[in-house]
C-alpha cells in the first residue's frame, strides 16, 4: 500500500486537476456566451429585442463572478449552459423581429406602388416585386431568418425604383393626356370660331347682296349713316358743288358771318 502522505498528495493533485478542468471548461463556456452577446449585438438586439440583450449582459457578469470570486466552476458551468441557450433563443427572437420589420418595410413599398396604379404604368416590375416578396415570406414562414436578412438590402432598391418608376410614367401619362385634352379643346374652338365666321361671312355677304340688288336701299343706308354720325353742336355749310367754302375762325375782332344761335333776326 502507498503510504499516506503519498495518497494524500495523490487526492490533492486529482483535485487540482479537476478543478483546473472545471475553470477551464467554465472559462470556454462563458466565452462562448460572450460570443452570443456579438451574435446579438450583431443582429441588431439593441433595437429589436433589447431585454436579451440586457439578460444576457447580466448572466455574462453574474458567471464571472462565479468563476473569479466565488470559485464555483460547476455552478458556472450549469449557468453557462442555460444562459448560452437564453442567448441563442434570443437571437433567433431578434433576427425575427427584424425580419417582421424589413418585411413591413418591402410590404409598404408594394402598397404605395399598387396605390399608384403600378399594374398600369409599370406591371412587369410590379410582377417581378410581388414574385420577390411571396418567396422572401414563404423562406420567413420557414424560419430561415438569415437568408431573408441577407435578400432584403438586395432587394430594397427593386422595390423602392418600383415606386419611383411608377409616379414618373403616371406623371408622364398624365402630361399626355392633359395635352390631348387641350389639343381636343382647341380644335372644338377652332371649329366653334369656323362656324360663326361662316355665319358672319354669311350676313355679310347677304347684305352685299341687298345692296347690289337695291341701289335706292342702299343710298337711304348711307344717308342714314351720316346722319347719324352728326352730333347737335356740329355745324353745317352747304356750298355749291366744285367749291371751297371760306372758314372764319373766332378770334378778337372777328364777328360770326352766320347766325348760329337759331335766333331770329329782328324785323
Amino acid at each position: 500500500m502507498s503510504p499516506p502522505v503519498v495518497r494524500t498528495v495523490a487526492r490533492v493533485v486529482a483535485v487540482d486537476q479537476l478543478l483546473a478542468h472545471l475553470k477551464n471548461t467554465a472559462i470556454n463556456k462563458l466565452d462562448e456566451l460572450k460570443a452570443k452577446l456579438r451574435e446579438l449585438e450583431l443582429a441588431e438586439a439593441e433595437k429589436y429585442q433589447p431585454q436579451a440583450l440586457v439578460r444576457t449582459k447580466e448572466n455574462i457578469e453574474n458567471i464571472t463572478n462565479k468563476i473569479t470570486k466565488d470559485r464555483d466552476y460547476k455552478q458556472a458551468i450549469i449557468l453557462c449552459g442555460t444562459a448560452i441557450t437564453e442567448a441563442e433563443n434570443g437571437i433567433v427572437e431578434t433576427k425575427a423581429t427584424k425580419c417582421q420589420a424589413e418585411l413591413r418595410y418591402l410590404e409598404s413599398k408594394l402598397a404605395e406602388a399598387r396605390a399608384d396604379e403600378a399594374i398600369l404604368y409599370a406591371p412587369d416590375r410590379l410582377q417581378r416585386a410581388e414574385v420577390a416578396f411571396q418567396d422572401l415570406m414563404m423562406r420567413y414562414v420557414q424560419k430561415q431568418y438569415d437568408t431573408v436578412l441577407n435578400t432584403i438590402p438586395q432587394l430594397k432598391p427593386q422595390f423602392e425604383e418600383l415606386v419611383t418608376v411608377t409616379r414618373i410614367e403616371a406623371t408622364k401619362a398624365n402630361e399626355l393626356l392633359a395635352a390631348d385634352r387641350d389639343f381636343a379643346i382647341s380644335q372644338a374652338l377652332a371649329r366653334a370660331a369656323a362656324e360663326k365666321a361662316k355665319a358672319d361671312l354669311a350676313l355679310e355677304l347677304a347684305k352685299a347682296q341687298l345692296y347690289a340688288d337695291n341701289p335706292a336701299y342702299l343710298t337711304l343706308q348711307t344717308a342714314l349713316a351720316n346722319a347719324s354720325a352728326f352730333k347737335p353742336t356740329d355745324k353745317i355749310i352747304f356750298t355749291p358743288a366744285g367749291t371751297t367754302p371760306t372758314i372764319i375762325v373766332p378770334g378778337p375782332g372777328v364777328v360770326p358771318t352766320v347766325n348760329t344761335t337759331g335766333a331770329q333776326p329782328a324785323q
